[in-house]
């Protein structure tokens, strides 16, 4: 290898590596806007569906919408939150409905919001 080579691999490194660290930050803070945007708007009642959904034993069912968000389904106590998840699974919202206390009342809230159950 001559020097020239070895300078240029060297300097090639880094520029990856710098890329590699804006990417994992943007993702980082992509994520913790999410969350933020889950407590913010719904409370320690969406941060707890969030955490419910973490871990496919907690979860009971999976929806999908015409637009591609995907709706997950857990159990929170008494009451089932919903995750919302865009088309790339970006977190979008989690909630828990009150009045949401049987599955049936899941099924109607999913139906209505023209969602189809994939499992």
């Amino acid at each position: 290898m001559t020097a020239a080579s070895e300078c240029m691999t060297l300097q090639s490194r880094p520029r990856f590596s710098v890329i590699f660290l804006l990417l994992v930050v943007t993702f980082l803070l992509a994520v913790m806007f999410s969350i933020s945007h889950v407590i913010e708007r719904h409370g320690v009642d969406g941060l707890n569906a969030y955490n419910c959904s973490i871990g496919s034993d907690n979860l009971i069912q999976k929806w999908t919408k015409p637009d591609g968000r995907q709706m997950y389904v857990c159990q929170v106590g008494d009451n089932f939150g919903i995750v919302v998840e865009d088309a790339e699974g970006e977190l979008v919202t989690a909630f828990i409905k009150d009045r949401m206390k049987r599955i049936d009342q899941v099924v109607r809230y999913m139906l209505n919001n023209k969602a189809t159950q994939v499992w």
